[in-house]
């Protein structure tokens, strides 16, 4: 008796350890992706639209203390979303301001973004977000 006692003892045991483990590892990447959530931020530098090429430019700047992934930028363009492997977008960061890690964009580089489609004239809405949820708008007109 005091064997399966034991046995069950120890069988509680490790699951309520795996449980802690689980709960503390939950709450260390949610805190993590609060913490990044917050140190991100994003300024919207220029736009424009050519309606002579269907180019739509804009150049964003990292203000924020967070490393971004540009692979993980999401844009609307009107409230339209631009699938991240659409081949009628492009995003680079200026080679410039790329200088502390290559292909990673660090506070203070400039990403330009370019959007190949035909807008009509008037007022547009470009949308912009981040890995970490930041999100940025601005209103441009096109010719």
């Amino acid at each position: 008796m005091f064997i399966a006692v034991m046995a069950l003892s120890v069988t509680v045991v490790t699951v309520f350890k795996n449980v802690v483990d689980d709960t503390t590892t939950s709450l260390k990447i949610q805190g993590d992706a609060v913490s990044n959530s917050l140190k991100t931020d994003i300024t919207i530098e220029s736009m424009s639209y050519s309606n002579i090429t269907d180019i739509t430019s804009v150049g964003l700047r990292n203000t924020g203390r967070t490393k971004l992934d540009i692979s993980m930028v999401d844009i609307y363009l009107d409230g339209e979303y631009i699938p991240r492997n659409d081949t009628n977008r492009t995003i680079i960061i200026e080679p410039t301001t790329d200088v502390r890690n290559p292909g990673i964009w660090d506070t203070n580089e400039i990403v330009t973004i370019e959007i190949f489609k035909t807008l009509q004239d008037g007022d547009h809405v470009l949308a912009i977000s981040s890995q970490y949820s930041y999100y940025v708008e601005d209103i441009f007109a096109s010719p």
